[in-house]
């Protein structure tokens, strides 16, 4: 995996593309949202996947796309909501999935396809935008990127 300073990465399989929504999701505090963006096969499902292993969640491996559903819930230290947004437009259309109540519990909360459904989250939303660039390569931009706490003084 490649890394640049601007929040961008190379991924060249699916292991590394999971590894990093597992780094991701290691700092994400409670109640944070992300915003999930990229074309079908980009490696959105694969990416989330890495998120709940690094949140903690009880089986990260159980982790699918809520195409069906429109929301999947994993439980765990922070559990992880998982919310499908292709055929959303509004608010109302958020809020009868528990997007607010995921949040107050201290959820992180998982949009995909959150490009659709952009102007109805703070600018501070953290985005991922995954795109396909090869058979296992994506090329991955981070937005409002979380840093990791640091330690104070003892």
């Amino acid at each position: 995996m490649t890394t640049r300073s601007d929040g961008s990465f190379r991924t060249s399989s699916t292991a590394e593309t999971e590894a990093l929504g597992a780094d991701l999701g290691s700092i994400l505090a409670a109640g944070t949202v992300v915003l999930l963006s990229g074309e079908l096969g980009a490696g959105k499902t694969t990416f989330i996947r890495g998120m709940a292993r690094g949140l903690g969640v009880d089986d990260p491996g159980s982790v699918c796309s809520p195409s069906y559903t429109l929301v999947n819930r994993y439980p765990g230290p922070v559990a992880l909501t998982h919310l499908d947004a292709y055929f959303m437009r509004s608010g109302e259309d958020l809020d009868l999935c528990g997007l607010e109540e995921a949040r107050l519990a201290g959820d992180v909360v998982v949009v995909e396809w959150g490009d659709r459904v952009r102007n109805l989250f703070p600018e501070e939303a953290v985005e991922v935008v995954l795109q396909h660039t090869g058979e296992d390569e994506r090329q991955i931009l981070v937005r409002n990127h979380p840093r990791p706490p640091v330690a104070g003084p003892p």
